[in-house]
């Protein structure tokens, strides 16, 4: 790969000039406002925003919107040098490259930067985190837009990451909204039918490559970490959590360790979706009870901001798909 992690990521394409730095902007709405103003008016493809100095929060506790708005961003994560000129010749690059990807298995390490900083128990505080009301009409904040969520099938060793929305609640609850049909569903579904909570690791801030991976349609019984370690070249690197028993980057700037229990619903939703409206009405879902929050020094959130064609996850999703099909 031509970097290591998110914030070396963040250094190439500064110096590719696709990185744009905000400060003072508030969550409420302007956040959401500002970046789909540049998607819809920045020519041809807009810079990834990195927001400091949220209204309400520490400076240092970041959020990054657009990470791939840009063919040259999305290139960078995929490792591709060659160079093209139009965006359906890189999506021939990608289908060439899938074609030919072995999934690598994910490889376990001791610790890493995400250690730097513990909440635990009544030390919680999901609101620390930048969690921004990206529309004027949705139920509430949401903290996970362009994350990680981790769960595991209770039948077998399937590791599954997906990318479900999260929206905070409370200082140590965040719904989550999994569509019917969906991987974490179906391993969901097998936890309650046993009367068993499901164990969930939340990541808020990663590899932009893992974060690929989960939103690309990998099979069954494949994990998306060992997609992400194809794709790299080498494996994933990930850590064992002793709370969840789930893996998670050990490169990772925030994780959420976590149950979602039989029975225990909240209100969720509305959102506005990235297809650019909105899918369902607010309605009673389930729920992470975040039992410990890691996170590194000055931490970045991962965010997407769904909105009307054409934006961040419209590009992505035209490349991903097309070049899958």
């Amino acid at each position: 790969m031509n970097y290591q992690g998110l914030r070396d990521w963040l250094a190439k394409i500064d110096a590719l000039g696709e990185l744009t730095t905000l400060e003072d902007v508030d969550w409420n709405l302007e956040m959401g406002a500002i970046v789909d103003v540049l998607y819809r008016e920045h020519p041809p493809y807009p810079p990834a925003l990195l927001f400091d100095r949220i209204k309400d929060h520490a400076k240092g506790f970041r959020a990054l919107f657009g990470h791939f708005a840009s063919p040259k961003r999305i290139a960078l994560t995929l490792g591709v040098d060659e160079r093209f000129d139009h965006v359906l010749e890189f999506t021939r690059m990608y289908h060439e490259k899938i074609k030919h990807c072995v999934p690598v298995p994910m490889t376990e390490v001791k610790s890493g930067p995400v250690h730097q900083n513990v909440q635990e128990n009544d030390q919680v505080n999901l609101w620390e985190f930048p969690s921004p009301l990206l529309h004027e009409k949705d139920g509430g904040r949401y903290l996970g837009t362009g994350h990680l969520v981790i769960t595991k099938d209770p039948d077998s060793s399937w590791i599954n990451v997906g990318t479900y929305r999260i929206m905070s609640q409370d200082q140590n609850t965040a719904g989550i909204y999994i569509g019917p049909g969906k991987h974490a569903f179906i391993h969901k579904q097998k936890y309650f039918e046993k009367n068993r909570p499901m164990p969930v690791n939340v990541v808020l801030g990663s590899d932009p490559l893992d974060w690929f991976a989960a939103s690309c349609p990998v099979p069954a019984g494949i994990s998306e970490f060992d997609f992400a370690g194809g794709l790299r070249g080498e494996p994933t690197k990930v850590i064992r959590s002793d709370l969840t028993g789930l893996p998670y980057p050990a490169d990772a700037e925030i994780v959420l360790e976590g149950e979602i229990r039989p029975g225990e619903v909240k209100e969720e939703g509305p959102f506005g979706e990235w297809p650019g409206y909105y899918a369902s009405p607010k309605s009673l879902e389930p729920f992470i009870r975040v039992k410990r929050i890691l996170y590194r020094n000055d931490p970045i959130v991962s965010c997407a901001n769904p909105a009307r064609p054409p934006h961040t996850l419209t590009l992505l999703r035209s490349i991903t798909r097309s070049a899958h099909v």
